[in-house]
């Protein structure tokens, strides 16, 4: 009652005219506050700042109280802001009873600065709002996390530049980072990144903060500022330099070849040539390669290499499993079956060495007895040998390409005059690989020359190879120019190269803001009359938004697949659905298990009981090849129904698909593994089963085993990012169907799988591991090879005829030792040490989930093997490595 009786006098104090009297009222306000706030509205007009210019701000402040005590709220913003400093200063040690005016003053200023963003905010909210992130305490990312659902770039550029000590906290700039790819502004953040490294360069900014400006000199293939960027960190930080040098190489393997001649750091150098990642990816693969020989033998045995198909299968078989390998054992001891090779098969045979002896140092003498002659002459023997090697010399040099682009620039024309059809279409698609993603005109006039010839075979590479030198490069005019050539030809093998050249040149278009002409030219493909046309343009809309998780251009894909008149155009369709929906977060986060459905997986699942079997065909090599590796149990699902389809080449993708998905998995690890593994093996042996059918089983189980059990297929590099490389190998090998060797292709999606940490003079570090979640069981190499086509007999146990006989006394059970006790424990975590293979689902479970695959550290810190908390088992050792054996 006291407080209450206060308030004739403080009006009657505030009425007086000298400052010493409005003063003491004031004082008489701020003590009483929380009790008369409510009391006070005629004291307002009486609080007047500009009176009392030393104490603005505290009468801004107590005005905007009592404006919130009488409910007059969007008059407690507006003085809240002007108040300014003196709101945080009070907010920070204020009476207990003023909390709730604090707390829902600031949510109240937080709503108004959400409404006024789409209209522009006003700036002095702008800056109370910044001071407000600016106050939040370490690990709090709210009002960040406003800033980045409401997609204002300027105010993180504004709190980025005002608090620089956030650009050292690594999780933080994760946390914008991330968000800022989940609201698709990401291209805005690193402008904004740019400006604040230009505005001060400081060698404490954390590691996401050097990735995200090194991707923003990426995208505007800024060569010299990226220069200048490893220089400084080669001086200053050398193994945040050396993780830049390693992405900059796997997300632009030409920017680093510019790049690397003006770098004088050797182990930079190394880097960004790709030469020290080709060595140890090699050096890994084979001396951890676990390839069945047995199983090979097995699968061999049981095919009829008189038929093309069969032999061509086997090849395959032979090339995925051994892929990166250098392991090329099986083509060296069945000489006799390779000689049984005819025309494509002949092709497919010399292009599988490409898939082995991928990153050898020395390609021309793996490929010595295979490779042409560089000169030609009138009626030489075009022979498809010569022609595969040339394309198995493209593929085993696509990491370092200058070692063969001369001359295989030379040889195309050379080749010109001659034109055997065989070996222009391995040279061709070998150039392309070396040049793949330069952008180069002068390439592409040379490989439009060949398309316009309009020769069947030597045209269709051609324009594989537009595709692949102008992959991530979209050019309007070169896009409608061949495609106006696609309608006119007679020839729909041609025409059909086009629409994927067209798609590869149209990868990552949208996201990289390359979009000039690109949605018109879609929306022109869409609607043209022809359906190779149209299947140009679905897949074109699919490469351009590739993983950016657009609904808007999936929804647009499932209403062509569900309104499309050609079969060919609703499957491509499917296909384009699972490039936008493709996400590496899912991916490359654990998410509570493979019992979650991915998004993915429910928008196709309608599609899987499609009546078109060209869409359910589509639907399973899309979740397959998506979603490879991560055992999903509803895409498993719904691929193990499409395995027993009507259709053949229904049976044949879904096998394939689930060869992608089985990848890395074991019997022990997935219950699906042993019953769809069987039945591919069923269908190899099964002579009622379809050429096509077989053909499938047999690529989709060489998938499970690919590069020697210790790789994967991603369109993620190693860094973790999308890779041009990849996702070309992903859309080229989808075209199998109608061209099968274009195959080989999947061997730039595999990438090895495997823990690999070096220090700054890039010698890998000694004992180093870590540490993941669960048992190692799930997670080891297990053999399931064909059971034997003899019929087993089951033996029935003899019981005595008379019951004179007393029965035999019952050996009681051995309990089981503590030996065998402990043993039985599920163990709670494993290590992987260093230079051992380390799974896609092992990865989720760890520390590094999310990460690069290859981490360096200082040379003078090399790290320790994590200390848990619990004592960990020895991890097993893995199998050694065959001899040579078949």
């Amino acid at each position: 009652m006291e407080a209450i009786a206060l308030v004739p006098t403080i009006e009657r104090l505030l009425l007086q005219g000298s400052s010493k009297k409005k003063q003491e009222g004031i004082a008489l306000i701020w003590d009483h506050i929380g009790v008369i706030g409510s009391l006070l509205s005629n004291a307002l007009p009486l609080l007047k700042p500009e009176e009392m210019p030393e104490a603005a701000e505290d009468i801004h402040l107590l005005s905007s109280m009592i404006y919130f005590y009488t409910q007059r709220y969007t008059e407690c913003v507006e003085q809240a802001i002007l108040s300014d400093s003196a709101w945080f200063v009070a907010s920070e040690r204020h009476h207990p009873s003023l909390g709730l005016y604090f707390k829902e003053s600031k949510n109240r200023v937080l709503g108004t600065y959400t409404a006024q963003i789409g209209s522009g905010v006003e700036e002095q909210l702008k800056q109370f709002v910044l001071k407000l992130a600016g106050k939040e305490e370490k690990g709090n990312y709210s009002l960040l996390g406003l800033f980045i659902s409401t997609k204002d770039h300027q105010a993180i550029e504004s709190f980025l530049s005002a608090n620089r000590g956030v650009l050292s906290d690594d999780t933080t700039l994760m946390f914008i980072v991330e968000g800022a790819m989940r609201e698709k502004f990401y291209p805005q953040l690193l402008q904004t990144i740019s400006s604040v490294w230009e505005g001060e360069r400081l060698e404490s900014y954390s590691q996401s903060f050097f990735r995200a400006l090194c991707d923003s000199y990426i995208v505007t293939k800024n060569e010299e500022k990226l220069i200048s960027l490893l220089s400084y960190l080669g001086e200053k930080r050398k193994e945040v330099c050396l993780g830049l040098a390693f992405i900059v190489h796997d997300k632009s393997p030409i920017l680093a070849q510019k790049v690397s001649s003006q770098i004088k750091d050797a182990q930079t150098y190394s880097l960004l040539k790709g030469r020290f990642q080709s060595e140890m990816y090699q050096k890994f693969l084979t001396d951890k390669i676990q390839t069945s020989f047995a199983l090979l033998t097995d699968l061999s045995k049981a095919q009829s290499s008189k038929l093309s198909m069969n032999h061509m299968a086997l090849s395959f078989c032979n090339s995925i499993m051994n892929c990166r390998t250098a392991n090329d054992t099986y083509l060296r001891k069945n000489l006799e079956w390779m000689r049984q090779a005819k025309n494509w098969s002949k092709f497919v045979v010399a292009a599988s060495f490409g898939c082995i002896h991928s990153d050898n140092e020395d390609p021309f003498e793996v490929l010595r007895h295979y490779l042409p002659q560089a000169s030609t002459k009138d009626g030489e023997k075009d022979d498809p040998e010569s022609g595969g090697s040339l394309l198995a010399l493209g593929l085993i040099c696509l990491n370092t390409p200058t070692i063969a682009d001369s001359f295989l620039s030379s040889f195309l024309d050379a080749e010109l005059e001659g034109r055997r059809s065989y070996i222009l279409h391995g040279a061709c698609l070998a150039l392309g690989l070396s040049r793949l993603g330069t952008g180069d005109e002068s390439t592409v006039e040379r490989f439009k020359n060949i398309l316009y010839s309009d020769t069947v075979i030597a045209s269709e590479a051609a324009a594989y190879s537009i595709g692949l030198v102008g992959a991530g490069h979209f050019d309007a005019g070169l896009a409608s120019e061949i495609l106006t050539y696609a309608r006119g030809t007679e020839h729909e093998k041609i025409s059909r190269s086009v629409s994927v050249g067209v798609a590869l040149t149209c990868i990552g278009a949208a996201s990289s803001g390359a979009s000039e002409g690109l949605s018109s030219l879609l929306e022109e493909m869409l609607g043209d009359m022809s359906p190779i046309v149209r299947y140009a343009g679905v897949l074109s809309l699919g490469s351009s938004y590739v993983g950016t998780g657009d609904l808007s251009i999936a929804r647009r894909l499932l209403s062509v697949i569900s309104t499309d008149t050609s079969e060919d155009v609703k499957k491509g369709a499917v296909f384009a659905v699972g490039l936008v929906l493709s996400s590496q977060r899912e991916a490359s986060h654990f998410t509570g298990g493979k019992a979650k459905t991915s998004e993915l997986c429910k928008i196709l699942e309608p599609l899987a009981q499609s009546h078109s079997p060209y869409v359910r065909s589509g639907v399973a090599l899309t979740l397959g090849m998506f979603l490879a590796g991560t055992g999903c149990v509803k895409a498993l699902e719904l691929i193990e129904v499409l395995m027993y389809d009507t259709f053949p080449w229904v049976r044949q993708h879904a096998s394939i698909g689930a060869g992608f998905l089985l990848m890395q998995l074991n019997v022990r690890d997935d219950p699906f593994y042993k019953r769809i593994v069987n039945h591919m093996h069923g269908m190899t042996r099964k002579k009622s089963e379809s050429g096509a059918a077989r053909f499938g089983a047999l690529l989709g189980r060489s998938i499970i085993d690919a590069c020697g059990r210790n790789g994967i297929f991603s369109i993620y590099g190693m860094s973790g990012d999308l890779s041009t490389r990849s996702l070309c190998g992903a859309i080229l090998f989808s075209q199998y169907w109608y061209w099968y060797p274009l195959v080989p292709f999947i061997t730039l999606g595999m990438r090895p799988s495997l823990l690999l940490a070096v220090d700054t003079n890039l010698n890998l570090v000694e004992d180093f591991s870590v540490e993941i979640d669960g048992p190692e069981k799930p997670y080891l190499i297990t053999t399931l090879l064909p059971a034997e086509g003899k019929k087993s007999h089951k033996r029935f146990k003899t019981m005595p005829l008379s019951t004179d006989k007393k029965p035999e006394e019952e050996v009681p059970e051995e309990k089981p030792s503590q030996a065998q006790e402990e043993e039985a424990v599920e163990e709670k975590f494993h290590l992987v040490k260093n230079f051992s293979r380390l799974t896609m689902e092992q990865k989720k479970r760890s520390p590094l989930a999310g990460s690069p695959s290859v981490l360096f550290f200082a040379a003078h810190q090399a790290p320790q093997a994590p200390e848990p908390s619990h004592q960990a088992p020895e991890p097993s050792q893995a199998p050694e490595a065959p001899q040579n054996q078949q």
